[in-house]
Order: structure tokens, then sequence, then C-alpha cells
């Protein structure tokens, strides 16, 4: 999709292709890396479980960063998923953070 404002231009827009199997209620921002930051939330698995990852805005050089439960907060206003500029921690909001099992930017 092609956007024509008098403000910025010409912005394209596109999909970013997922890994294999992932589809829906996918959450995605790009990282200080200018890497993309993907949470999917796995309701098969369990309500609040969610698999977090890292990409390519090409789809690929997938890095897994977190795969498991984070447990709703009674109050909270939700999962911020705000990566910090050190590349080692995601901010959740409410949440705190969480300790990724690898570096956001890295890649395998």
């Amino acid at each position: 999709m092609i956007i024509e404002s008098r403000e910025f231009g010409r912005i394209e827009v596109s999909d970013i292709p997922l890994p294999e199997g992932i589809d829906a209620d996918v959450n995605g921002t790009y990282t200080y890396a200018g890497r993309v930051r993907a949470a999917v939330r796995m309701r098969e698995k369990d309500r609040d479980w969610y698999q977090v990852f890292t990409m390519e805005d090409d789809g690929t050089k997938v890095c897994e960063l977190f795969d498991g439960i984070i447990r709703e907060k009674k109050g909270a206003n939700g999962i911020c998923w705000m990566c910090y500029a050190d590349n080692k921690r995601i901010l959740l909001g409410d949440y705190m953070y969480m300790p990724c099992l690898s570096r956001v930017q890295e890649s395998r």
C-alpha cells in the first residue's frame, strides 16, 4: 500500500512475513537495533502464554527471546512491550521487565 502525505511524502506500507505457524494475535515494533520485535499470544497452550522473538523486517533471522507464561496482573493496563537500549531486557509496563534468553539484536 502506498500512502501519499504532504507532511511526510510517499510512504510504502507492507506486511512482514511471520515464521511458519504464526498467523494471529501478533504485536510488533522495531528495536533500537533496527530489528522487529514480535510477541505472539499462544492461547492454545495457555491463556497467558507468549512467544517473543526478533527478526529482520523481511522475516529472516528469527531469534527467540522468550517462550512462556506472563500472568495477567489485576489492575494492570496490559503489557507494554518496549525494548531497552541495552538490548538485554524488554519493559513490560506494569509487569516490570523481562530478561531475554539472548540479546535482542542477535540473530541465529
